[in-house]
């Protein structure tokens, strides 16, 4: 192909151009990224689709997704790649994709010129087709100014090795391939050739080359945006530096490759001479002729499996490691969550522990209170005993007889419902005991004491069924009672006979004294009269009836102060009684209530007992998982690092040699046994996918 004319068709529609574009041409890994941003950072436009930082580019790539999307698929219409060292086929060019593929440029560049009178455009890429990119830039009435970026080649090819495992000499050939095209391609436009190392060590003098060379304003030029740039172009970001002088007086190193670095470093320093065309021009008909005899040999790596396909191997290993490290995370996170549940579930575990010694020590105030509780029943025998007392006391009395038996009746209905008080109280207390013979079983390690207990609580027992003992003896006592009130009752029944057989008695004697007086009163009135000596015998048997009158008034007052003292001792009695049946009560109350709160705290204990198992079954099934996710991270950090170990020569290698020495070597690391994974799963032998992929994916 001819090269473009010094004085082009395209020179006369520059007057019209309404946009300026600076192309940033460059191999790749070359500064075109580094002087793409500080063209932006000076005023240049940019679109909006950046494709973002990535491996070697960790500040960004500046450089629109659009515009590398389109241009690799027009590298794939021609057949091509971006890792081609070969020129682009004389039969597309031919075709009619070119001017469609044409078109798409001219409307991109249409938009692009829509950011404002001056933006930039950066690929590496548009060093292979820069020929379309410019016609498409003159059908957009959009000026060009390119920017050839130039760095030294071994620099180039060892951040090529370094970020995509490329061999050198591969890196070398497509170096040659852009700087040659690009040159070639441009030739005739306005044009620099600018350095990545003059960028790095002195900008200014970069900036004052293009803003001349080109004659372009830069509309941010100013000491603020000057402290920008002095902080994006850190030498951290630099990761390869070498002399230009290795490059030009080394024989090792193709005569091509010297040449064109030497005659575009050359124009860097003192401007471009047209002088040196045609010898550009023989190196790159050598070269392409050179590409027609070795491509079988030295294709992409996706064409033939061999050269070039580093970068195919490092994304698969990186997306490896991306997964291992996503892994990692998620174990991490997984981990982080466990220790956390493991944190809360001990918090609940002390919470439930300090509330299971508050019911223990709960327990032991109403094993006192039980205890003090039997005390008072000893007590209420005591009262029993004074009872009983009473109630002989009760059988000596006769006045009030119906109202004894009453009492003794509304007592013996109270003792009956004492007795089914202390039946439910013992159902009650055979239900405690259950509860604290499982709650025993439960503490057997943590109660020292439980031999005391039970001990005790047979104590209870025996205090229970002494009070039931007590209750049946007291309801003997009652019967007796009963007996002893009907022989009393009879008693005074018999008493009362014998004084109203008295008090007749005192009657008739009375009516024999009234009328011994009457008699006597008319025999005094017939004396006076004709007063007689009175007889002897009537004056005695006065006395003696007088006498008797007397004794029996004495009899009947002593018989009144005995019943009036026995209705005192009976009210007594009946006072004592009431107060003996109260205090029957509040003891039978108090003796439930303690037993019913009991049992609820040993319920409750119970139950937090249940919930601490069943925390303690979670927090170990939690450390399970978290091991198990510690152990597939380890293992697979384990993967990385071997593989990261290999050489870099290795992926070079053919996969049906590398895979069993890579096997081999996982193997005897311990990490996995490919041969027995074969044997497990040989539909992936027979897939002949790679065992360890394989495992790893699913």
């Amino acid at each position: 192909m001819k090269a473009p004319s010094q004085k082009s068709a395209a020179s006369r529609v520059r007057s019209a151009a309404k946009s300026q574009a600076i192309m940033v041409l460059g191999m790749h890994r070359s500064g075109t990224s580094a002087v793409t941003r500080v063209l932006n950072l000076l005023g240049c436009a940019l679109p909006s689709d950046l494709i973002g930082p990535g491996d070697g580019n960790e500040l960004g790539h500046w450089e629109s997704q659009a515009a590398v999307a389109l241009n690799d698929e027009i590298l794939a219409a021609a057949g091509s790649s971006w890792e081609d060292w070969g020129p682009i086929n004389q039969d597309w060019r031919d075709s009619g994709l070119r001017a469609a593929m044409r078109d798409r440029i001219t409307l991109l560049i249409q938009a692009h010129s829509n950011l404002g009178p001056l933006f930039a455009l950066k690929d590496p890429r548009l060093c292979r087709l820069a020929d379309l990119w410019l016609e498409g830039m003159d059908a957009a009435k959009v000026q060009p100014l390119v920017l050839l970026m130039l760095r030294n080649p071994l620099e180039v090819v060892a951040s090529l090795e370094n970020r995509d495992l490329m061999p050198s000499g591969y890196g070398q050939l497509l170096w040659l391939r852009h700087v040659l095209d690009g040159e070639y391609f441009t030739r005739g436009r306005q044009r620099i050739v600018g350095r990545y190392d003059q960028l790095m060590r002195n900008w200014y003098d970069v900036v004052d080359r293009i803003k001349s060379g080109l004659g372009v304003a830069l509309p941010r030029n100013s000491p603020a945006v000057h402290a920008e740039i002095d902080s994006f172009l850190s030498s951290q970001h630099r990761h390869h530096d070498a002399d230009g002088s290795g490059v030009m007086n080394n024989p090792n190193l193709s005569v091509w490759l010297r040449r064109s670095y030497t005659i575009l470093h050359d124009w860097s320093e003192g401007g471009e001479n047209a002088a040196d065309y045609a010898e550009l021009d023989r190196i790159r008909e050598e070269f392409d002729r050179a590409y027609a005899a070795f491509a079988r040999m030295l294709l992409p790596g996706r064409a033939s499996g061999d050269l070039g396909s580093g970068s195919q191997l490092k994304r698969e290993l990186a997306a490896r490691i991306a997964d291992a490290e996503q892994i990692t995370e998620v174990a991490r996170q997984n981990l982080q969550t466990v220790e956390t549940q493991r944190a809360e579930y001990q918090a609940r575990i002390d919470a439930a522990l300090a509330e299971s010694r508050q019911l223990q020590s709960d327990i032991t105030l109403l094993r006192a209170e039980i205890e003090r509780l039997g005390h008072e029943a000893a007590q209420a025998d005591v009262l029993r005993a004074r009872e009983a007392e009473l109630a002989d006391q009760i059988a000596a009395g006769s006045a009030f007889a119906e109202q004894l038996q009453a009492d003794v009746a509304g007592l013996q209905g109270e003792t009956t419902r004492l007795e089914q008080l202390a039946m439910a109280a013992d159902a009650q207390r055979a239900e405690l005991a259950e509860q604290l013979a499982s709650l025993q079983a439960v503490l057997a390690e943590s109660q020292a004491d439980a031999e005391r207990e039970r001990l005790q609580r047979i104590e209870i027992q025996n205090e229970i069924s002494t009070r039931q003992a007590d209750h049946r003896d007291l309801e003997l006592r009652n019967a007796e009672l009963t007996g002893r009130c009907a022989a009393a009752e009879s008693a005074l029944l018999q008493r009362q006979e014998e004084l109203s057989q008295l008090w007749n008695q005192l009657l008739a004697a009375e009516s024999a004294r009234t009328a011994a007086e009457i008699m006597a009163t008319q025999e005094r009135e017939r004396r006076l009269e004709a007063p007689p000596a009175p007889p002897e015998h009537l004056f005695a048997e006065l006395a003696e009836l007088t006498r008797l009158l007397q004794q029996q008034e004495g009899a009947t007052v002593a018989a009144q102060g005995e019943l009036v003292a026995k209705e005192q001792d009976l009210r007594q009695l009946g006072d004592e009684n009431r107060q003996l049946v109260a205090q029957l009560q509040n003891q039978e109350n108090a003796t439930q209530s303690a037993e019913l709160a009991r049992a609820a705290t040993e319920q409750k204990l119970a139950a937090r007992f249940d919930e601490v198992a069943r925390l303690t079954a979670m927090l170990a099934d939690e450390s399970g998982k978290a091991a198990l996710a510690e152990a597939d991270s380890a293992w697979l950090a384990g993967m990385v690092r071997t593989a990261q170990g290999f050489p870099k020569w290795w992926a070079l290698m053919p996969a049906a040699w590398r895979r069993p020495r890579e096997h081999a070597r996982y193997r005897r690391a311990g990490l996995f046994d490919a041969e027995r994974y074969l044997e497990i799963y040989p539909d992936v032998a027979a897939e002949g996918m790679d065992p360890v992929r394989h495992y790893i994916l699913h």
